[in-house]
């Protein structure tokens, strides 16, 4: 199943958006395994908007210090990097955050990310970013403009990098 939604919600989801987390989310605990198009960039440079995120089941003792988690926040779905733990639950970041989330209790867990493609690439998530990354980062999150700059490039690149229709509406070769 490919779910589009946004990687965070920056109001509460609207009832249809609720309805399809929590049909993703019911998803993911029943067969173990969910594919999500991401549209936020709160976790630049690691995750882009676009990206396809493939998400395995896990929950909170399942995860580690660097993973990429999905879990669930009002109603919508947060894909953010574990920055540590407590004895309630996680302490979660996106990368292209300057601050941590409140707590992800364990209720909330519902995966972590196994696989990222983007445009044509797939590979697995970094548990953490190299020097490059960081810098990037915190120019991406001190700096608006730069941030817009690479977004628009990178919206750019999606589009002249989406494969070529080899079938029509009704599954017949073009």
């Amino acid at each position: 199943m490919l779910f589009s939604a946004p990687e965070t919600f920056g109001d509460l989801p609207s009832g249809k958006d609720r309805i399809l987390c929590d049909l993703a989310a019911e998803v993911l605990r029943v067969s173990g395994r969910l594919t999500v198009r991401v549209w936020g960039d709160s976790m630049l440079p690691s995750v882009w908007p676009g990206d396809v995120l493939t998400i395995r089941r896990a929950g909170i003792d399942d995860v580690g210090h660097g993973d990429l988690v999905l879990y669930s926040r009002d109603g919508g779905f947060v894909v953010h990097r574990v920055r540590g733990r407590s004895a309630e639950g996680l302490v979660t970041r996106g990368d292209g955050l300057c601050a941590d989330d409140p707590l992800v209790l364990p209720a909330q867990v519902l995966g972590k990310i196994v696989l990222i493609r983007r445009l044509r690439a797939e590979f697995s998530p970094a548990a953490s970013m190299n020097r490059a990354q960081e810098a990037w980062g915190f120019l991406m999150r001190r700096y608006a403009p730069l941030r817009s700059l690479f977004l628009g490039i990178h919206s750019m690149r999606i589009k002249m990098n989406r494969p070529l229709r080899t079938q029509d509406r009704n599954g017949a070769p073009v």
